[in-house]
């Protein structure tokens, strides 16, 4: 058995839930894509994105900087095995890198510059080689390449 009116009290009730296409809710979405993005949220994405690329950019500048140290240390240390091979032969004397090229103590293909393109040095004290670069920055200080062996 069916109740006379029962349903359009229902639909009178569901229908307070309805929004028209031109009630105010409906419309609010629209006019917001219309509108596009707002000054502060533009900025809150750059500031994002800023930060963001400024971390990948110094992880990068960090990796290559110690991919530079590190292939200076290796050729310091090739230096420095190619010297202590002079000393032992000749005795006495610090060699220099071209009289180590010359002499057929160091390979041809062998580097004689740093990962920065300046020259290394060897430096003969008290009894120690020291095969020296100055680094990044060209200047003696605490970012230099110094590879260290005794003389025997």
């Amino acid at each position: 058995m069916r109740l006379a009116g029962a349903g359009t009290s229902l639909a009178l009730f569901l229908g307070m839930f309805a929004t028209s296409p031109s009630s105010p809710r409906r419309q609010l979405p629209q006019r917001r894509l219309a509108r596009g993005i707002t000054r502060f949220e533009a900025a809150l994405a750059a500031v994002a994105l800023t930060l963001t690329l400024s971390g990948a950019l110094y992880a990068l500048t960090k990796s290559r900087a110690d991919g530079r140290i590190e292939s200076s240390e290796k050729a310091a240390g090739q230096i420095l095995k190619a010297a202590s091979d002079y000393v032992a032969e000749e005795g006495a004397g610090c060699p220099t890198v071209s009289s180590l090229k010359r002499d057929k103590f160091l390979e041809g293909a062998a580097p004689i510059s740093d990962a920065w393109g300046a020259r290394f040095r060897i430096l003969c004290r008290e009894g120690e080689l020291i095969v020296h670069s100055a680094g990044a920055d060209s200047k003696n200080s605490s970012d230099d390449v110094r590879v260290t062996r005794s003389r025997s």
